[in-house]
């Protein structure tokens, strides 16, 4: 399956994207760099008080009531599925985001598969008897809090194109609505609440005709993998939480970077910075700062963000250029963020 992914209200577009842009326009005419993903781990949006260490995650739909046939718009033509999948959808949400959540030292977390009890979909209509079920509910499962997938939304739109290579691809688009509330029963409080829209865009090679089960089926993964993505969002907004971004390498030069890149391909990004060191001596001024920006890189690599930025101001003093000022950009972000990772794998103490 070929997949293109694309988001409304794209969280995760940060500074990266620019650097990745920045780097491509700077050095499309010759290849003397390599690009690479790494994963950086990133700060939430909020601090939770440290009294909430154990979540229970549950979602607020029933069998009964919280199901709904899914609308497909098919060549602009309405269908609904026959199958209800409302409750499938929200395990799985309720599922990733557990995983996120127990895969950081911040919080530990458990789920269940149902409330027992209905709660309403926004947080103005609660009452303190909602309240008592909550706190009694995180009480029987050893919470601190309850986070809550309290609704879902969806709808499928889906269209077929002729591809310029011959034969055709189908083109579904998945439109889910999300929110979620974060309660602190025990202070009567809402920690957070979030209503997520996301417009998911999956490619996919073939088409189906409107009663063919293929379609209904594969419009059924696609919902199950949006609504992972955005307990992932949720996620985000109160964890710390490792992203993929990109990087570069300068792989040309000098005999000295082009050996320190081949050990970094190897795995030793010690050994390759005391080669870049040695091309420091020498009196070219592109390959002094080709050499500084990658001993940068290996600070860097190494989680030493204060000297990886001393080496990328190097790099600008030598050779100033949007490249290593863009990375500067970066690093100096990179340490911000350290201060609000330290508050939150700590939590902050109660107002």
């Amino acid at each position: 399956m070929n997949t293109i992914r694309t988001k409304v209200n794209q969280w995760r577009i940060t500074i990266k994207v620019a650097f990745l842009a920045s780097l491509l326009l700077v050095m499309i005419s010759c290849k003397t760099y390599e690009v690479f993903n790494i994963e950086v781990l990133e700060p939430a949006k909020i601090i939770v008080p440290q009294s909430i260490q154990k979540v229970l995650i549950a979602n607020n739909m029933s069998e009964n009531e919280g199901n709904k046939n899914t609308l497909y718009e098919i060549y602009g033509t309405d269908y609904f599925d026959t199958v209800y999948y409302d409750t499938a959808y929200a395990r799985a949400a309720v599922e990733n985001l557990a995983g996120m959540l127990n895969y950081n030292n911040r919080f530990s977390a458990v789920t269940v598969d149902s409330l027992g009890f209905p709660l309403p979909g926004i947080p103005d209509d609660f009452t303190t008897g909602h309240i008592e079920n909550i706190k009694t509910l995180c009480i029987e499962n050893e919470a601190d809090a309850l986070i809550l997938l309290s609704s879902m939304d969806k709808k499928i739109d889906y269209s077929v194109y002729t591809s310029i290579f011959g034969g055709y691809y189908s083109l579904y688009t998945i439109f889910l609505t999300s929110r979620w509330l974060f309660i602190h029963p025990f202070s009567s409080r809402l920690v957070d609440q979030k209503l997520i829209n996301d417009t998911l865009y999956y490619r996919i090679e073939g088409f189906w005709g409107t009663s063919e089960e293929g379609l209904y089926l594969t419009g059924r993964d696609l919902l199950k993998t949006a609504a992972e993505e955005s307990a992932f969002s949720f996620g985000a907004r109160i964890s710390p939480h490792f992203v993929q971004t990109q990087r570069i390498i300068f792989k040309a030069g000098d005999r000295h970077i082009r050996r320190g890149y081949t050990q970094v391909e190897e795995g030793n990004w010690t050994d390759a910075a005391l080669n870049w060191k040695t091309t420091l001596e020498s009196s070219d001024r592109t390959k002094k700062a080709r050499a500084a920006f990658n001993l940068a890189l290996a600070a860097e690599m190494e989680g030493l963000l204060d000297p990886a930025l001393v080496w990328a101001e190097e790099s600008f003093r030598i050779f100033p250029d949007s490249l290593n000022q863009t990375y500067i950009s970066i690093l100096r972000e990179r340490i911000r963020q350290q201060e609000d990772l330290i508050l939150q794998i700590e939590g902050k103490p109660e107002e």
